[in-house]
């Protein structure tokens, strides 16, 4: 089974060099940026110069790409995706995109006879590397089975989200958006605790240990909460923002809306304005701090 991988920054990387580590042969990867794929090379990676190039012959392409632009130029550009898979070759989005795009791709490749599903992923790059992502799946069943092999080898847990892949996209905000929430939430906890002449360290170890909180993520923000430590940027800032104004997007949809994703997007904003967004998105905890000590001192 050929497998492409197409977009290979921190993600996709680690995504490619899983599936070489697995036993998939061949593994092809492309990326805007020719380094990037170089460097996979070494592995066994099998570089590719375009995305036809990467999409002719296989069986099975992953994207995971920045933004909906991205996901749209891959596939329905000239020679892209959509255009040169093989008829019985599968598209899996795993990109960070809006259930829109994904609806609308699923209808284009059926009306073309080709199948186009996503598989949305939770997780950082080492987790990937290790095969420990978390991963919403969503698309025709048939597909799904043929490419359980590959999500399994990538995943400590599935979640099986039914026939219509934007739900998978809709699932992965909704899992951002409680991230979000939780960063904030650290933030303004260690921001407290320091004012109260309280280590944050050890309250978070306290509540790791009782059972209270845990599980990879709140354990990698209550670090970063308690050490000022934001520059390790698996997911920059930047980025980040791109997720939170896509959560902001479907809650308008659905007619909601999110204070806390607000508060979180525009922290993050405040953030990036001031030089961080090249830091992770954990920065948001830092910009809240500066504000609470701002709003409690005298005018």
């Amino acid at each position: 089974m050929q497998v492409s991988v197409i977009g290979v920054g921190q993600m996709g990387g680690a995504i490619a060099k899983r599936l070489v580590a697995v036993g998939y042969r061949p593994v092809v990867a492309y990326d805007v940026d020719p380094e990037k794929v170089n460097k996979l090379a070494i592995i066994g990676v099998t570089a590719a110069a375009s995305v036809e190039e990467a999409a002719a012959d296989s069986d099975v392409v992953l994207t995971m790409v920045p933004n909906d632009a991205a996901l749209e130029e891959v596939t329905l550009g000239p020679k892209g995706i959509l255009e040169t898979l093989p008829p019985d070759g599968i598209h899996v989005g795993m990109s960070t995109v809006s259930p829109r795009i994904s609806r609308e791709l699923a209808e284009l490749y059926c009306e073309a006879g080709k199948t186009y599903l996503a598989a949305t992923v939770i997780g950082r790059p080492d987790r990937a590397q290790a095969g420990k992502l978390g991963v919403f799946v969503a698309g025709q069943p048939a597909a799904k089975r043929r490419v359980a092999g590959i999500l399994e080898h990538l995943s400590a847990s599935i979640a099986d989200l039914g026939p219509k892949p934007e739900l998978a996209n809709a699932a992965k905000l909704v899992a951002n958006d409680h991230i979000a929430g939780t960063l904030v939430n650290l933030g303004q906890s260690a921001a407290l605790a320091r004012a109260c002449g309280v280590r944050p360290g050890e309250v978070f170890r306290l509540l790791r240990d009782c059972g209270a909180f845990g599980g990879a993520t709140w354990l990698t923000y209550s670090l970063a909460a308690a050490t000022h430590n934001h520059r390790t940027a698996l997911f920059p800032a930047k980025l980040a923002q791109k997720d939170l104004d896509l959560i902001g997007d479907l809650a308008e949809v659905v007619g909601l809306r999110l204070p806390v994703t607000e508060l979180a997007s525009d922290l993050l904003e405040a953030a990036i304005a001031n030089g961080k967004g090249r830091q992770d998105w954990s920065v948001v905890m830092e910009e809240l701090a500066d504000q609470c000590r701002k709003a409690g001192q005298p005018a």
